[in-house]
């Protein structure tokens, strides 16, 4: 009997330990999964992660951060709201600075949301939301936009081996060269 009970003791004692390291894993598992990251922290540095774009600004810093070398290898950028570009007269091209490129390399999900009049000319250059893709862009949708340059394409300019786009759709006048 002493035998029997020393075994159950044993058996619950594994048990809880199992199910603490599971609750564990799932927890910190769960958290990373989770992690939000408002524009202010985007960086110049990679920094692996979820990174939520909620306005204009924050899209426009993402460009920006993209534009100095930040492939976003490992990240996903999510979309939160719909934007309306119509009012801002220099919309950037995301990964173009004047004498580089940076290819965008992370996953862009556009959450079933619609970017709204981008107006994007680079006559010498890429005109498109992306100069150049290596990652995902899903789930967008670019409305009455246009881009002019001598590489042009609505959601990206330039798509590179690795680079996908599905479920996105643009509604866009393109010029190109």
């Amino acid at each position: 009997m002493k035998l029997f009970r020393n075994r159950k003791v044993l058996l619950i004692s594994i048990v809880l330990i199992i199910n603490t390291l599971i609750i564990g894993v799932f927890f910190t598992v769960h958290a990373i999964l989770e992690q939000r990251v408002t524009y202010e922290m985007f960086s110049d540095t990679e920094k692996p992660g979820v990174y939520k774009i909620e306005t204009i600004e924050d899209y426009l810093k993402f460009a920006d951060t993209v534009s100095k070398g930040n492939t976003y290898k490992n990240c996903e950028i999510v979309l939160m709201n719909d934007l309306d570009f119509q009012n801002v007269e220099e919309v950037p091209t995301i990964g173009l600075a004047k004498d580089t490129e940076t290819i965008f390399s992370g996953v862009f999900d556009g959450n079933g949301h619609i970017i709204y009049g981008m107006n994007i000319k680079n006559p010498s250059g890429n005109a498109a939301m992306f100069a150049s893709v290596d990652g995902m862009i899903l789930n967008l949708t670019l409305s009455d936009s246009r881009f002019e340059g001598s590489l042009c394409g609505g959601i990206a300019a330039e798509l590179k081996s690795n680079g996908v786009i599905l479920n996105c759709y643009a509604q866009a006048e393109c010029n190109g060269k």
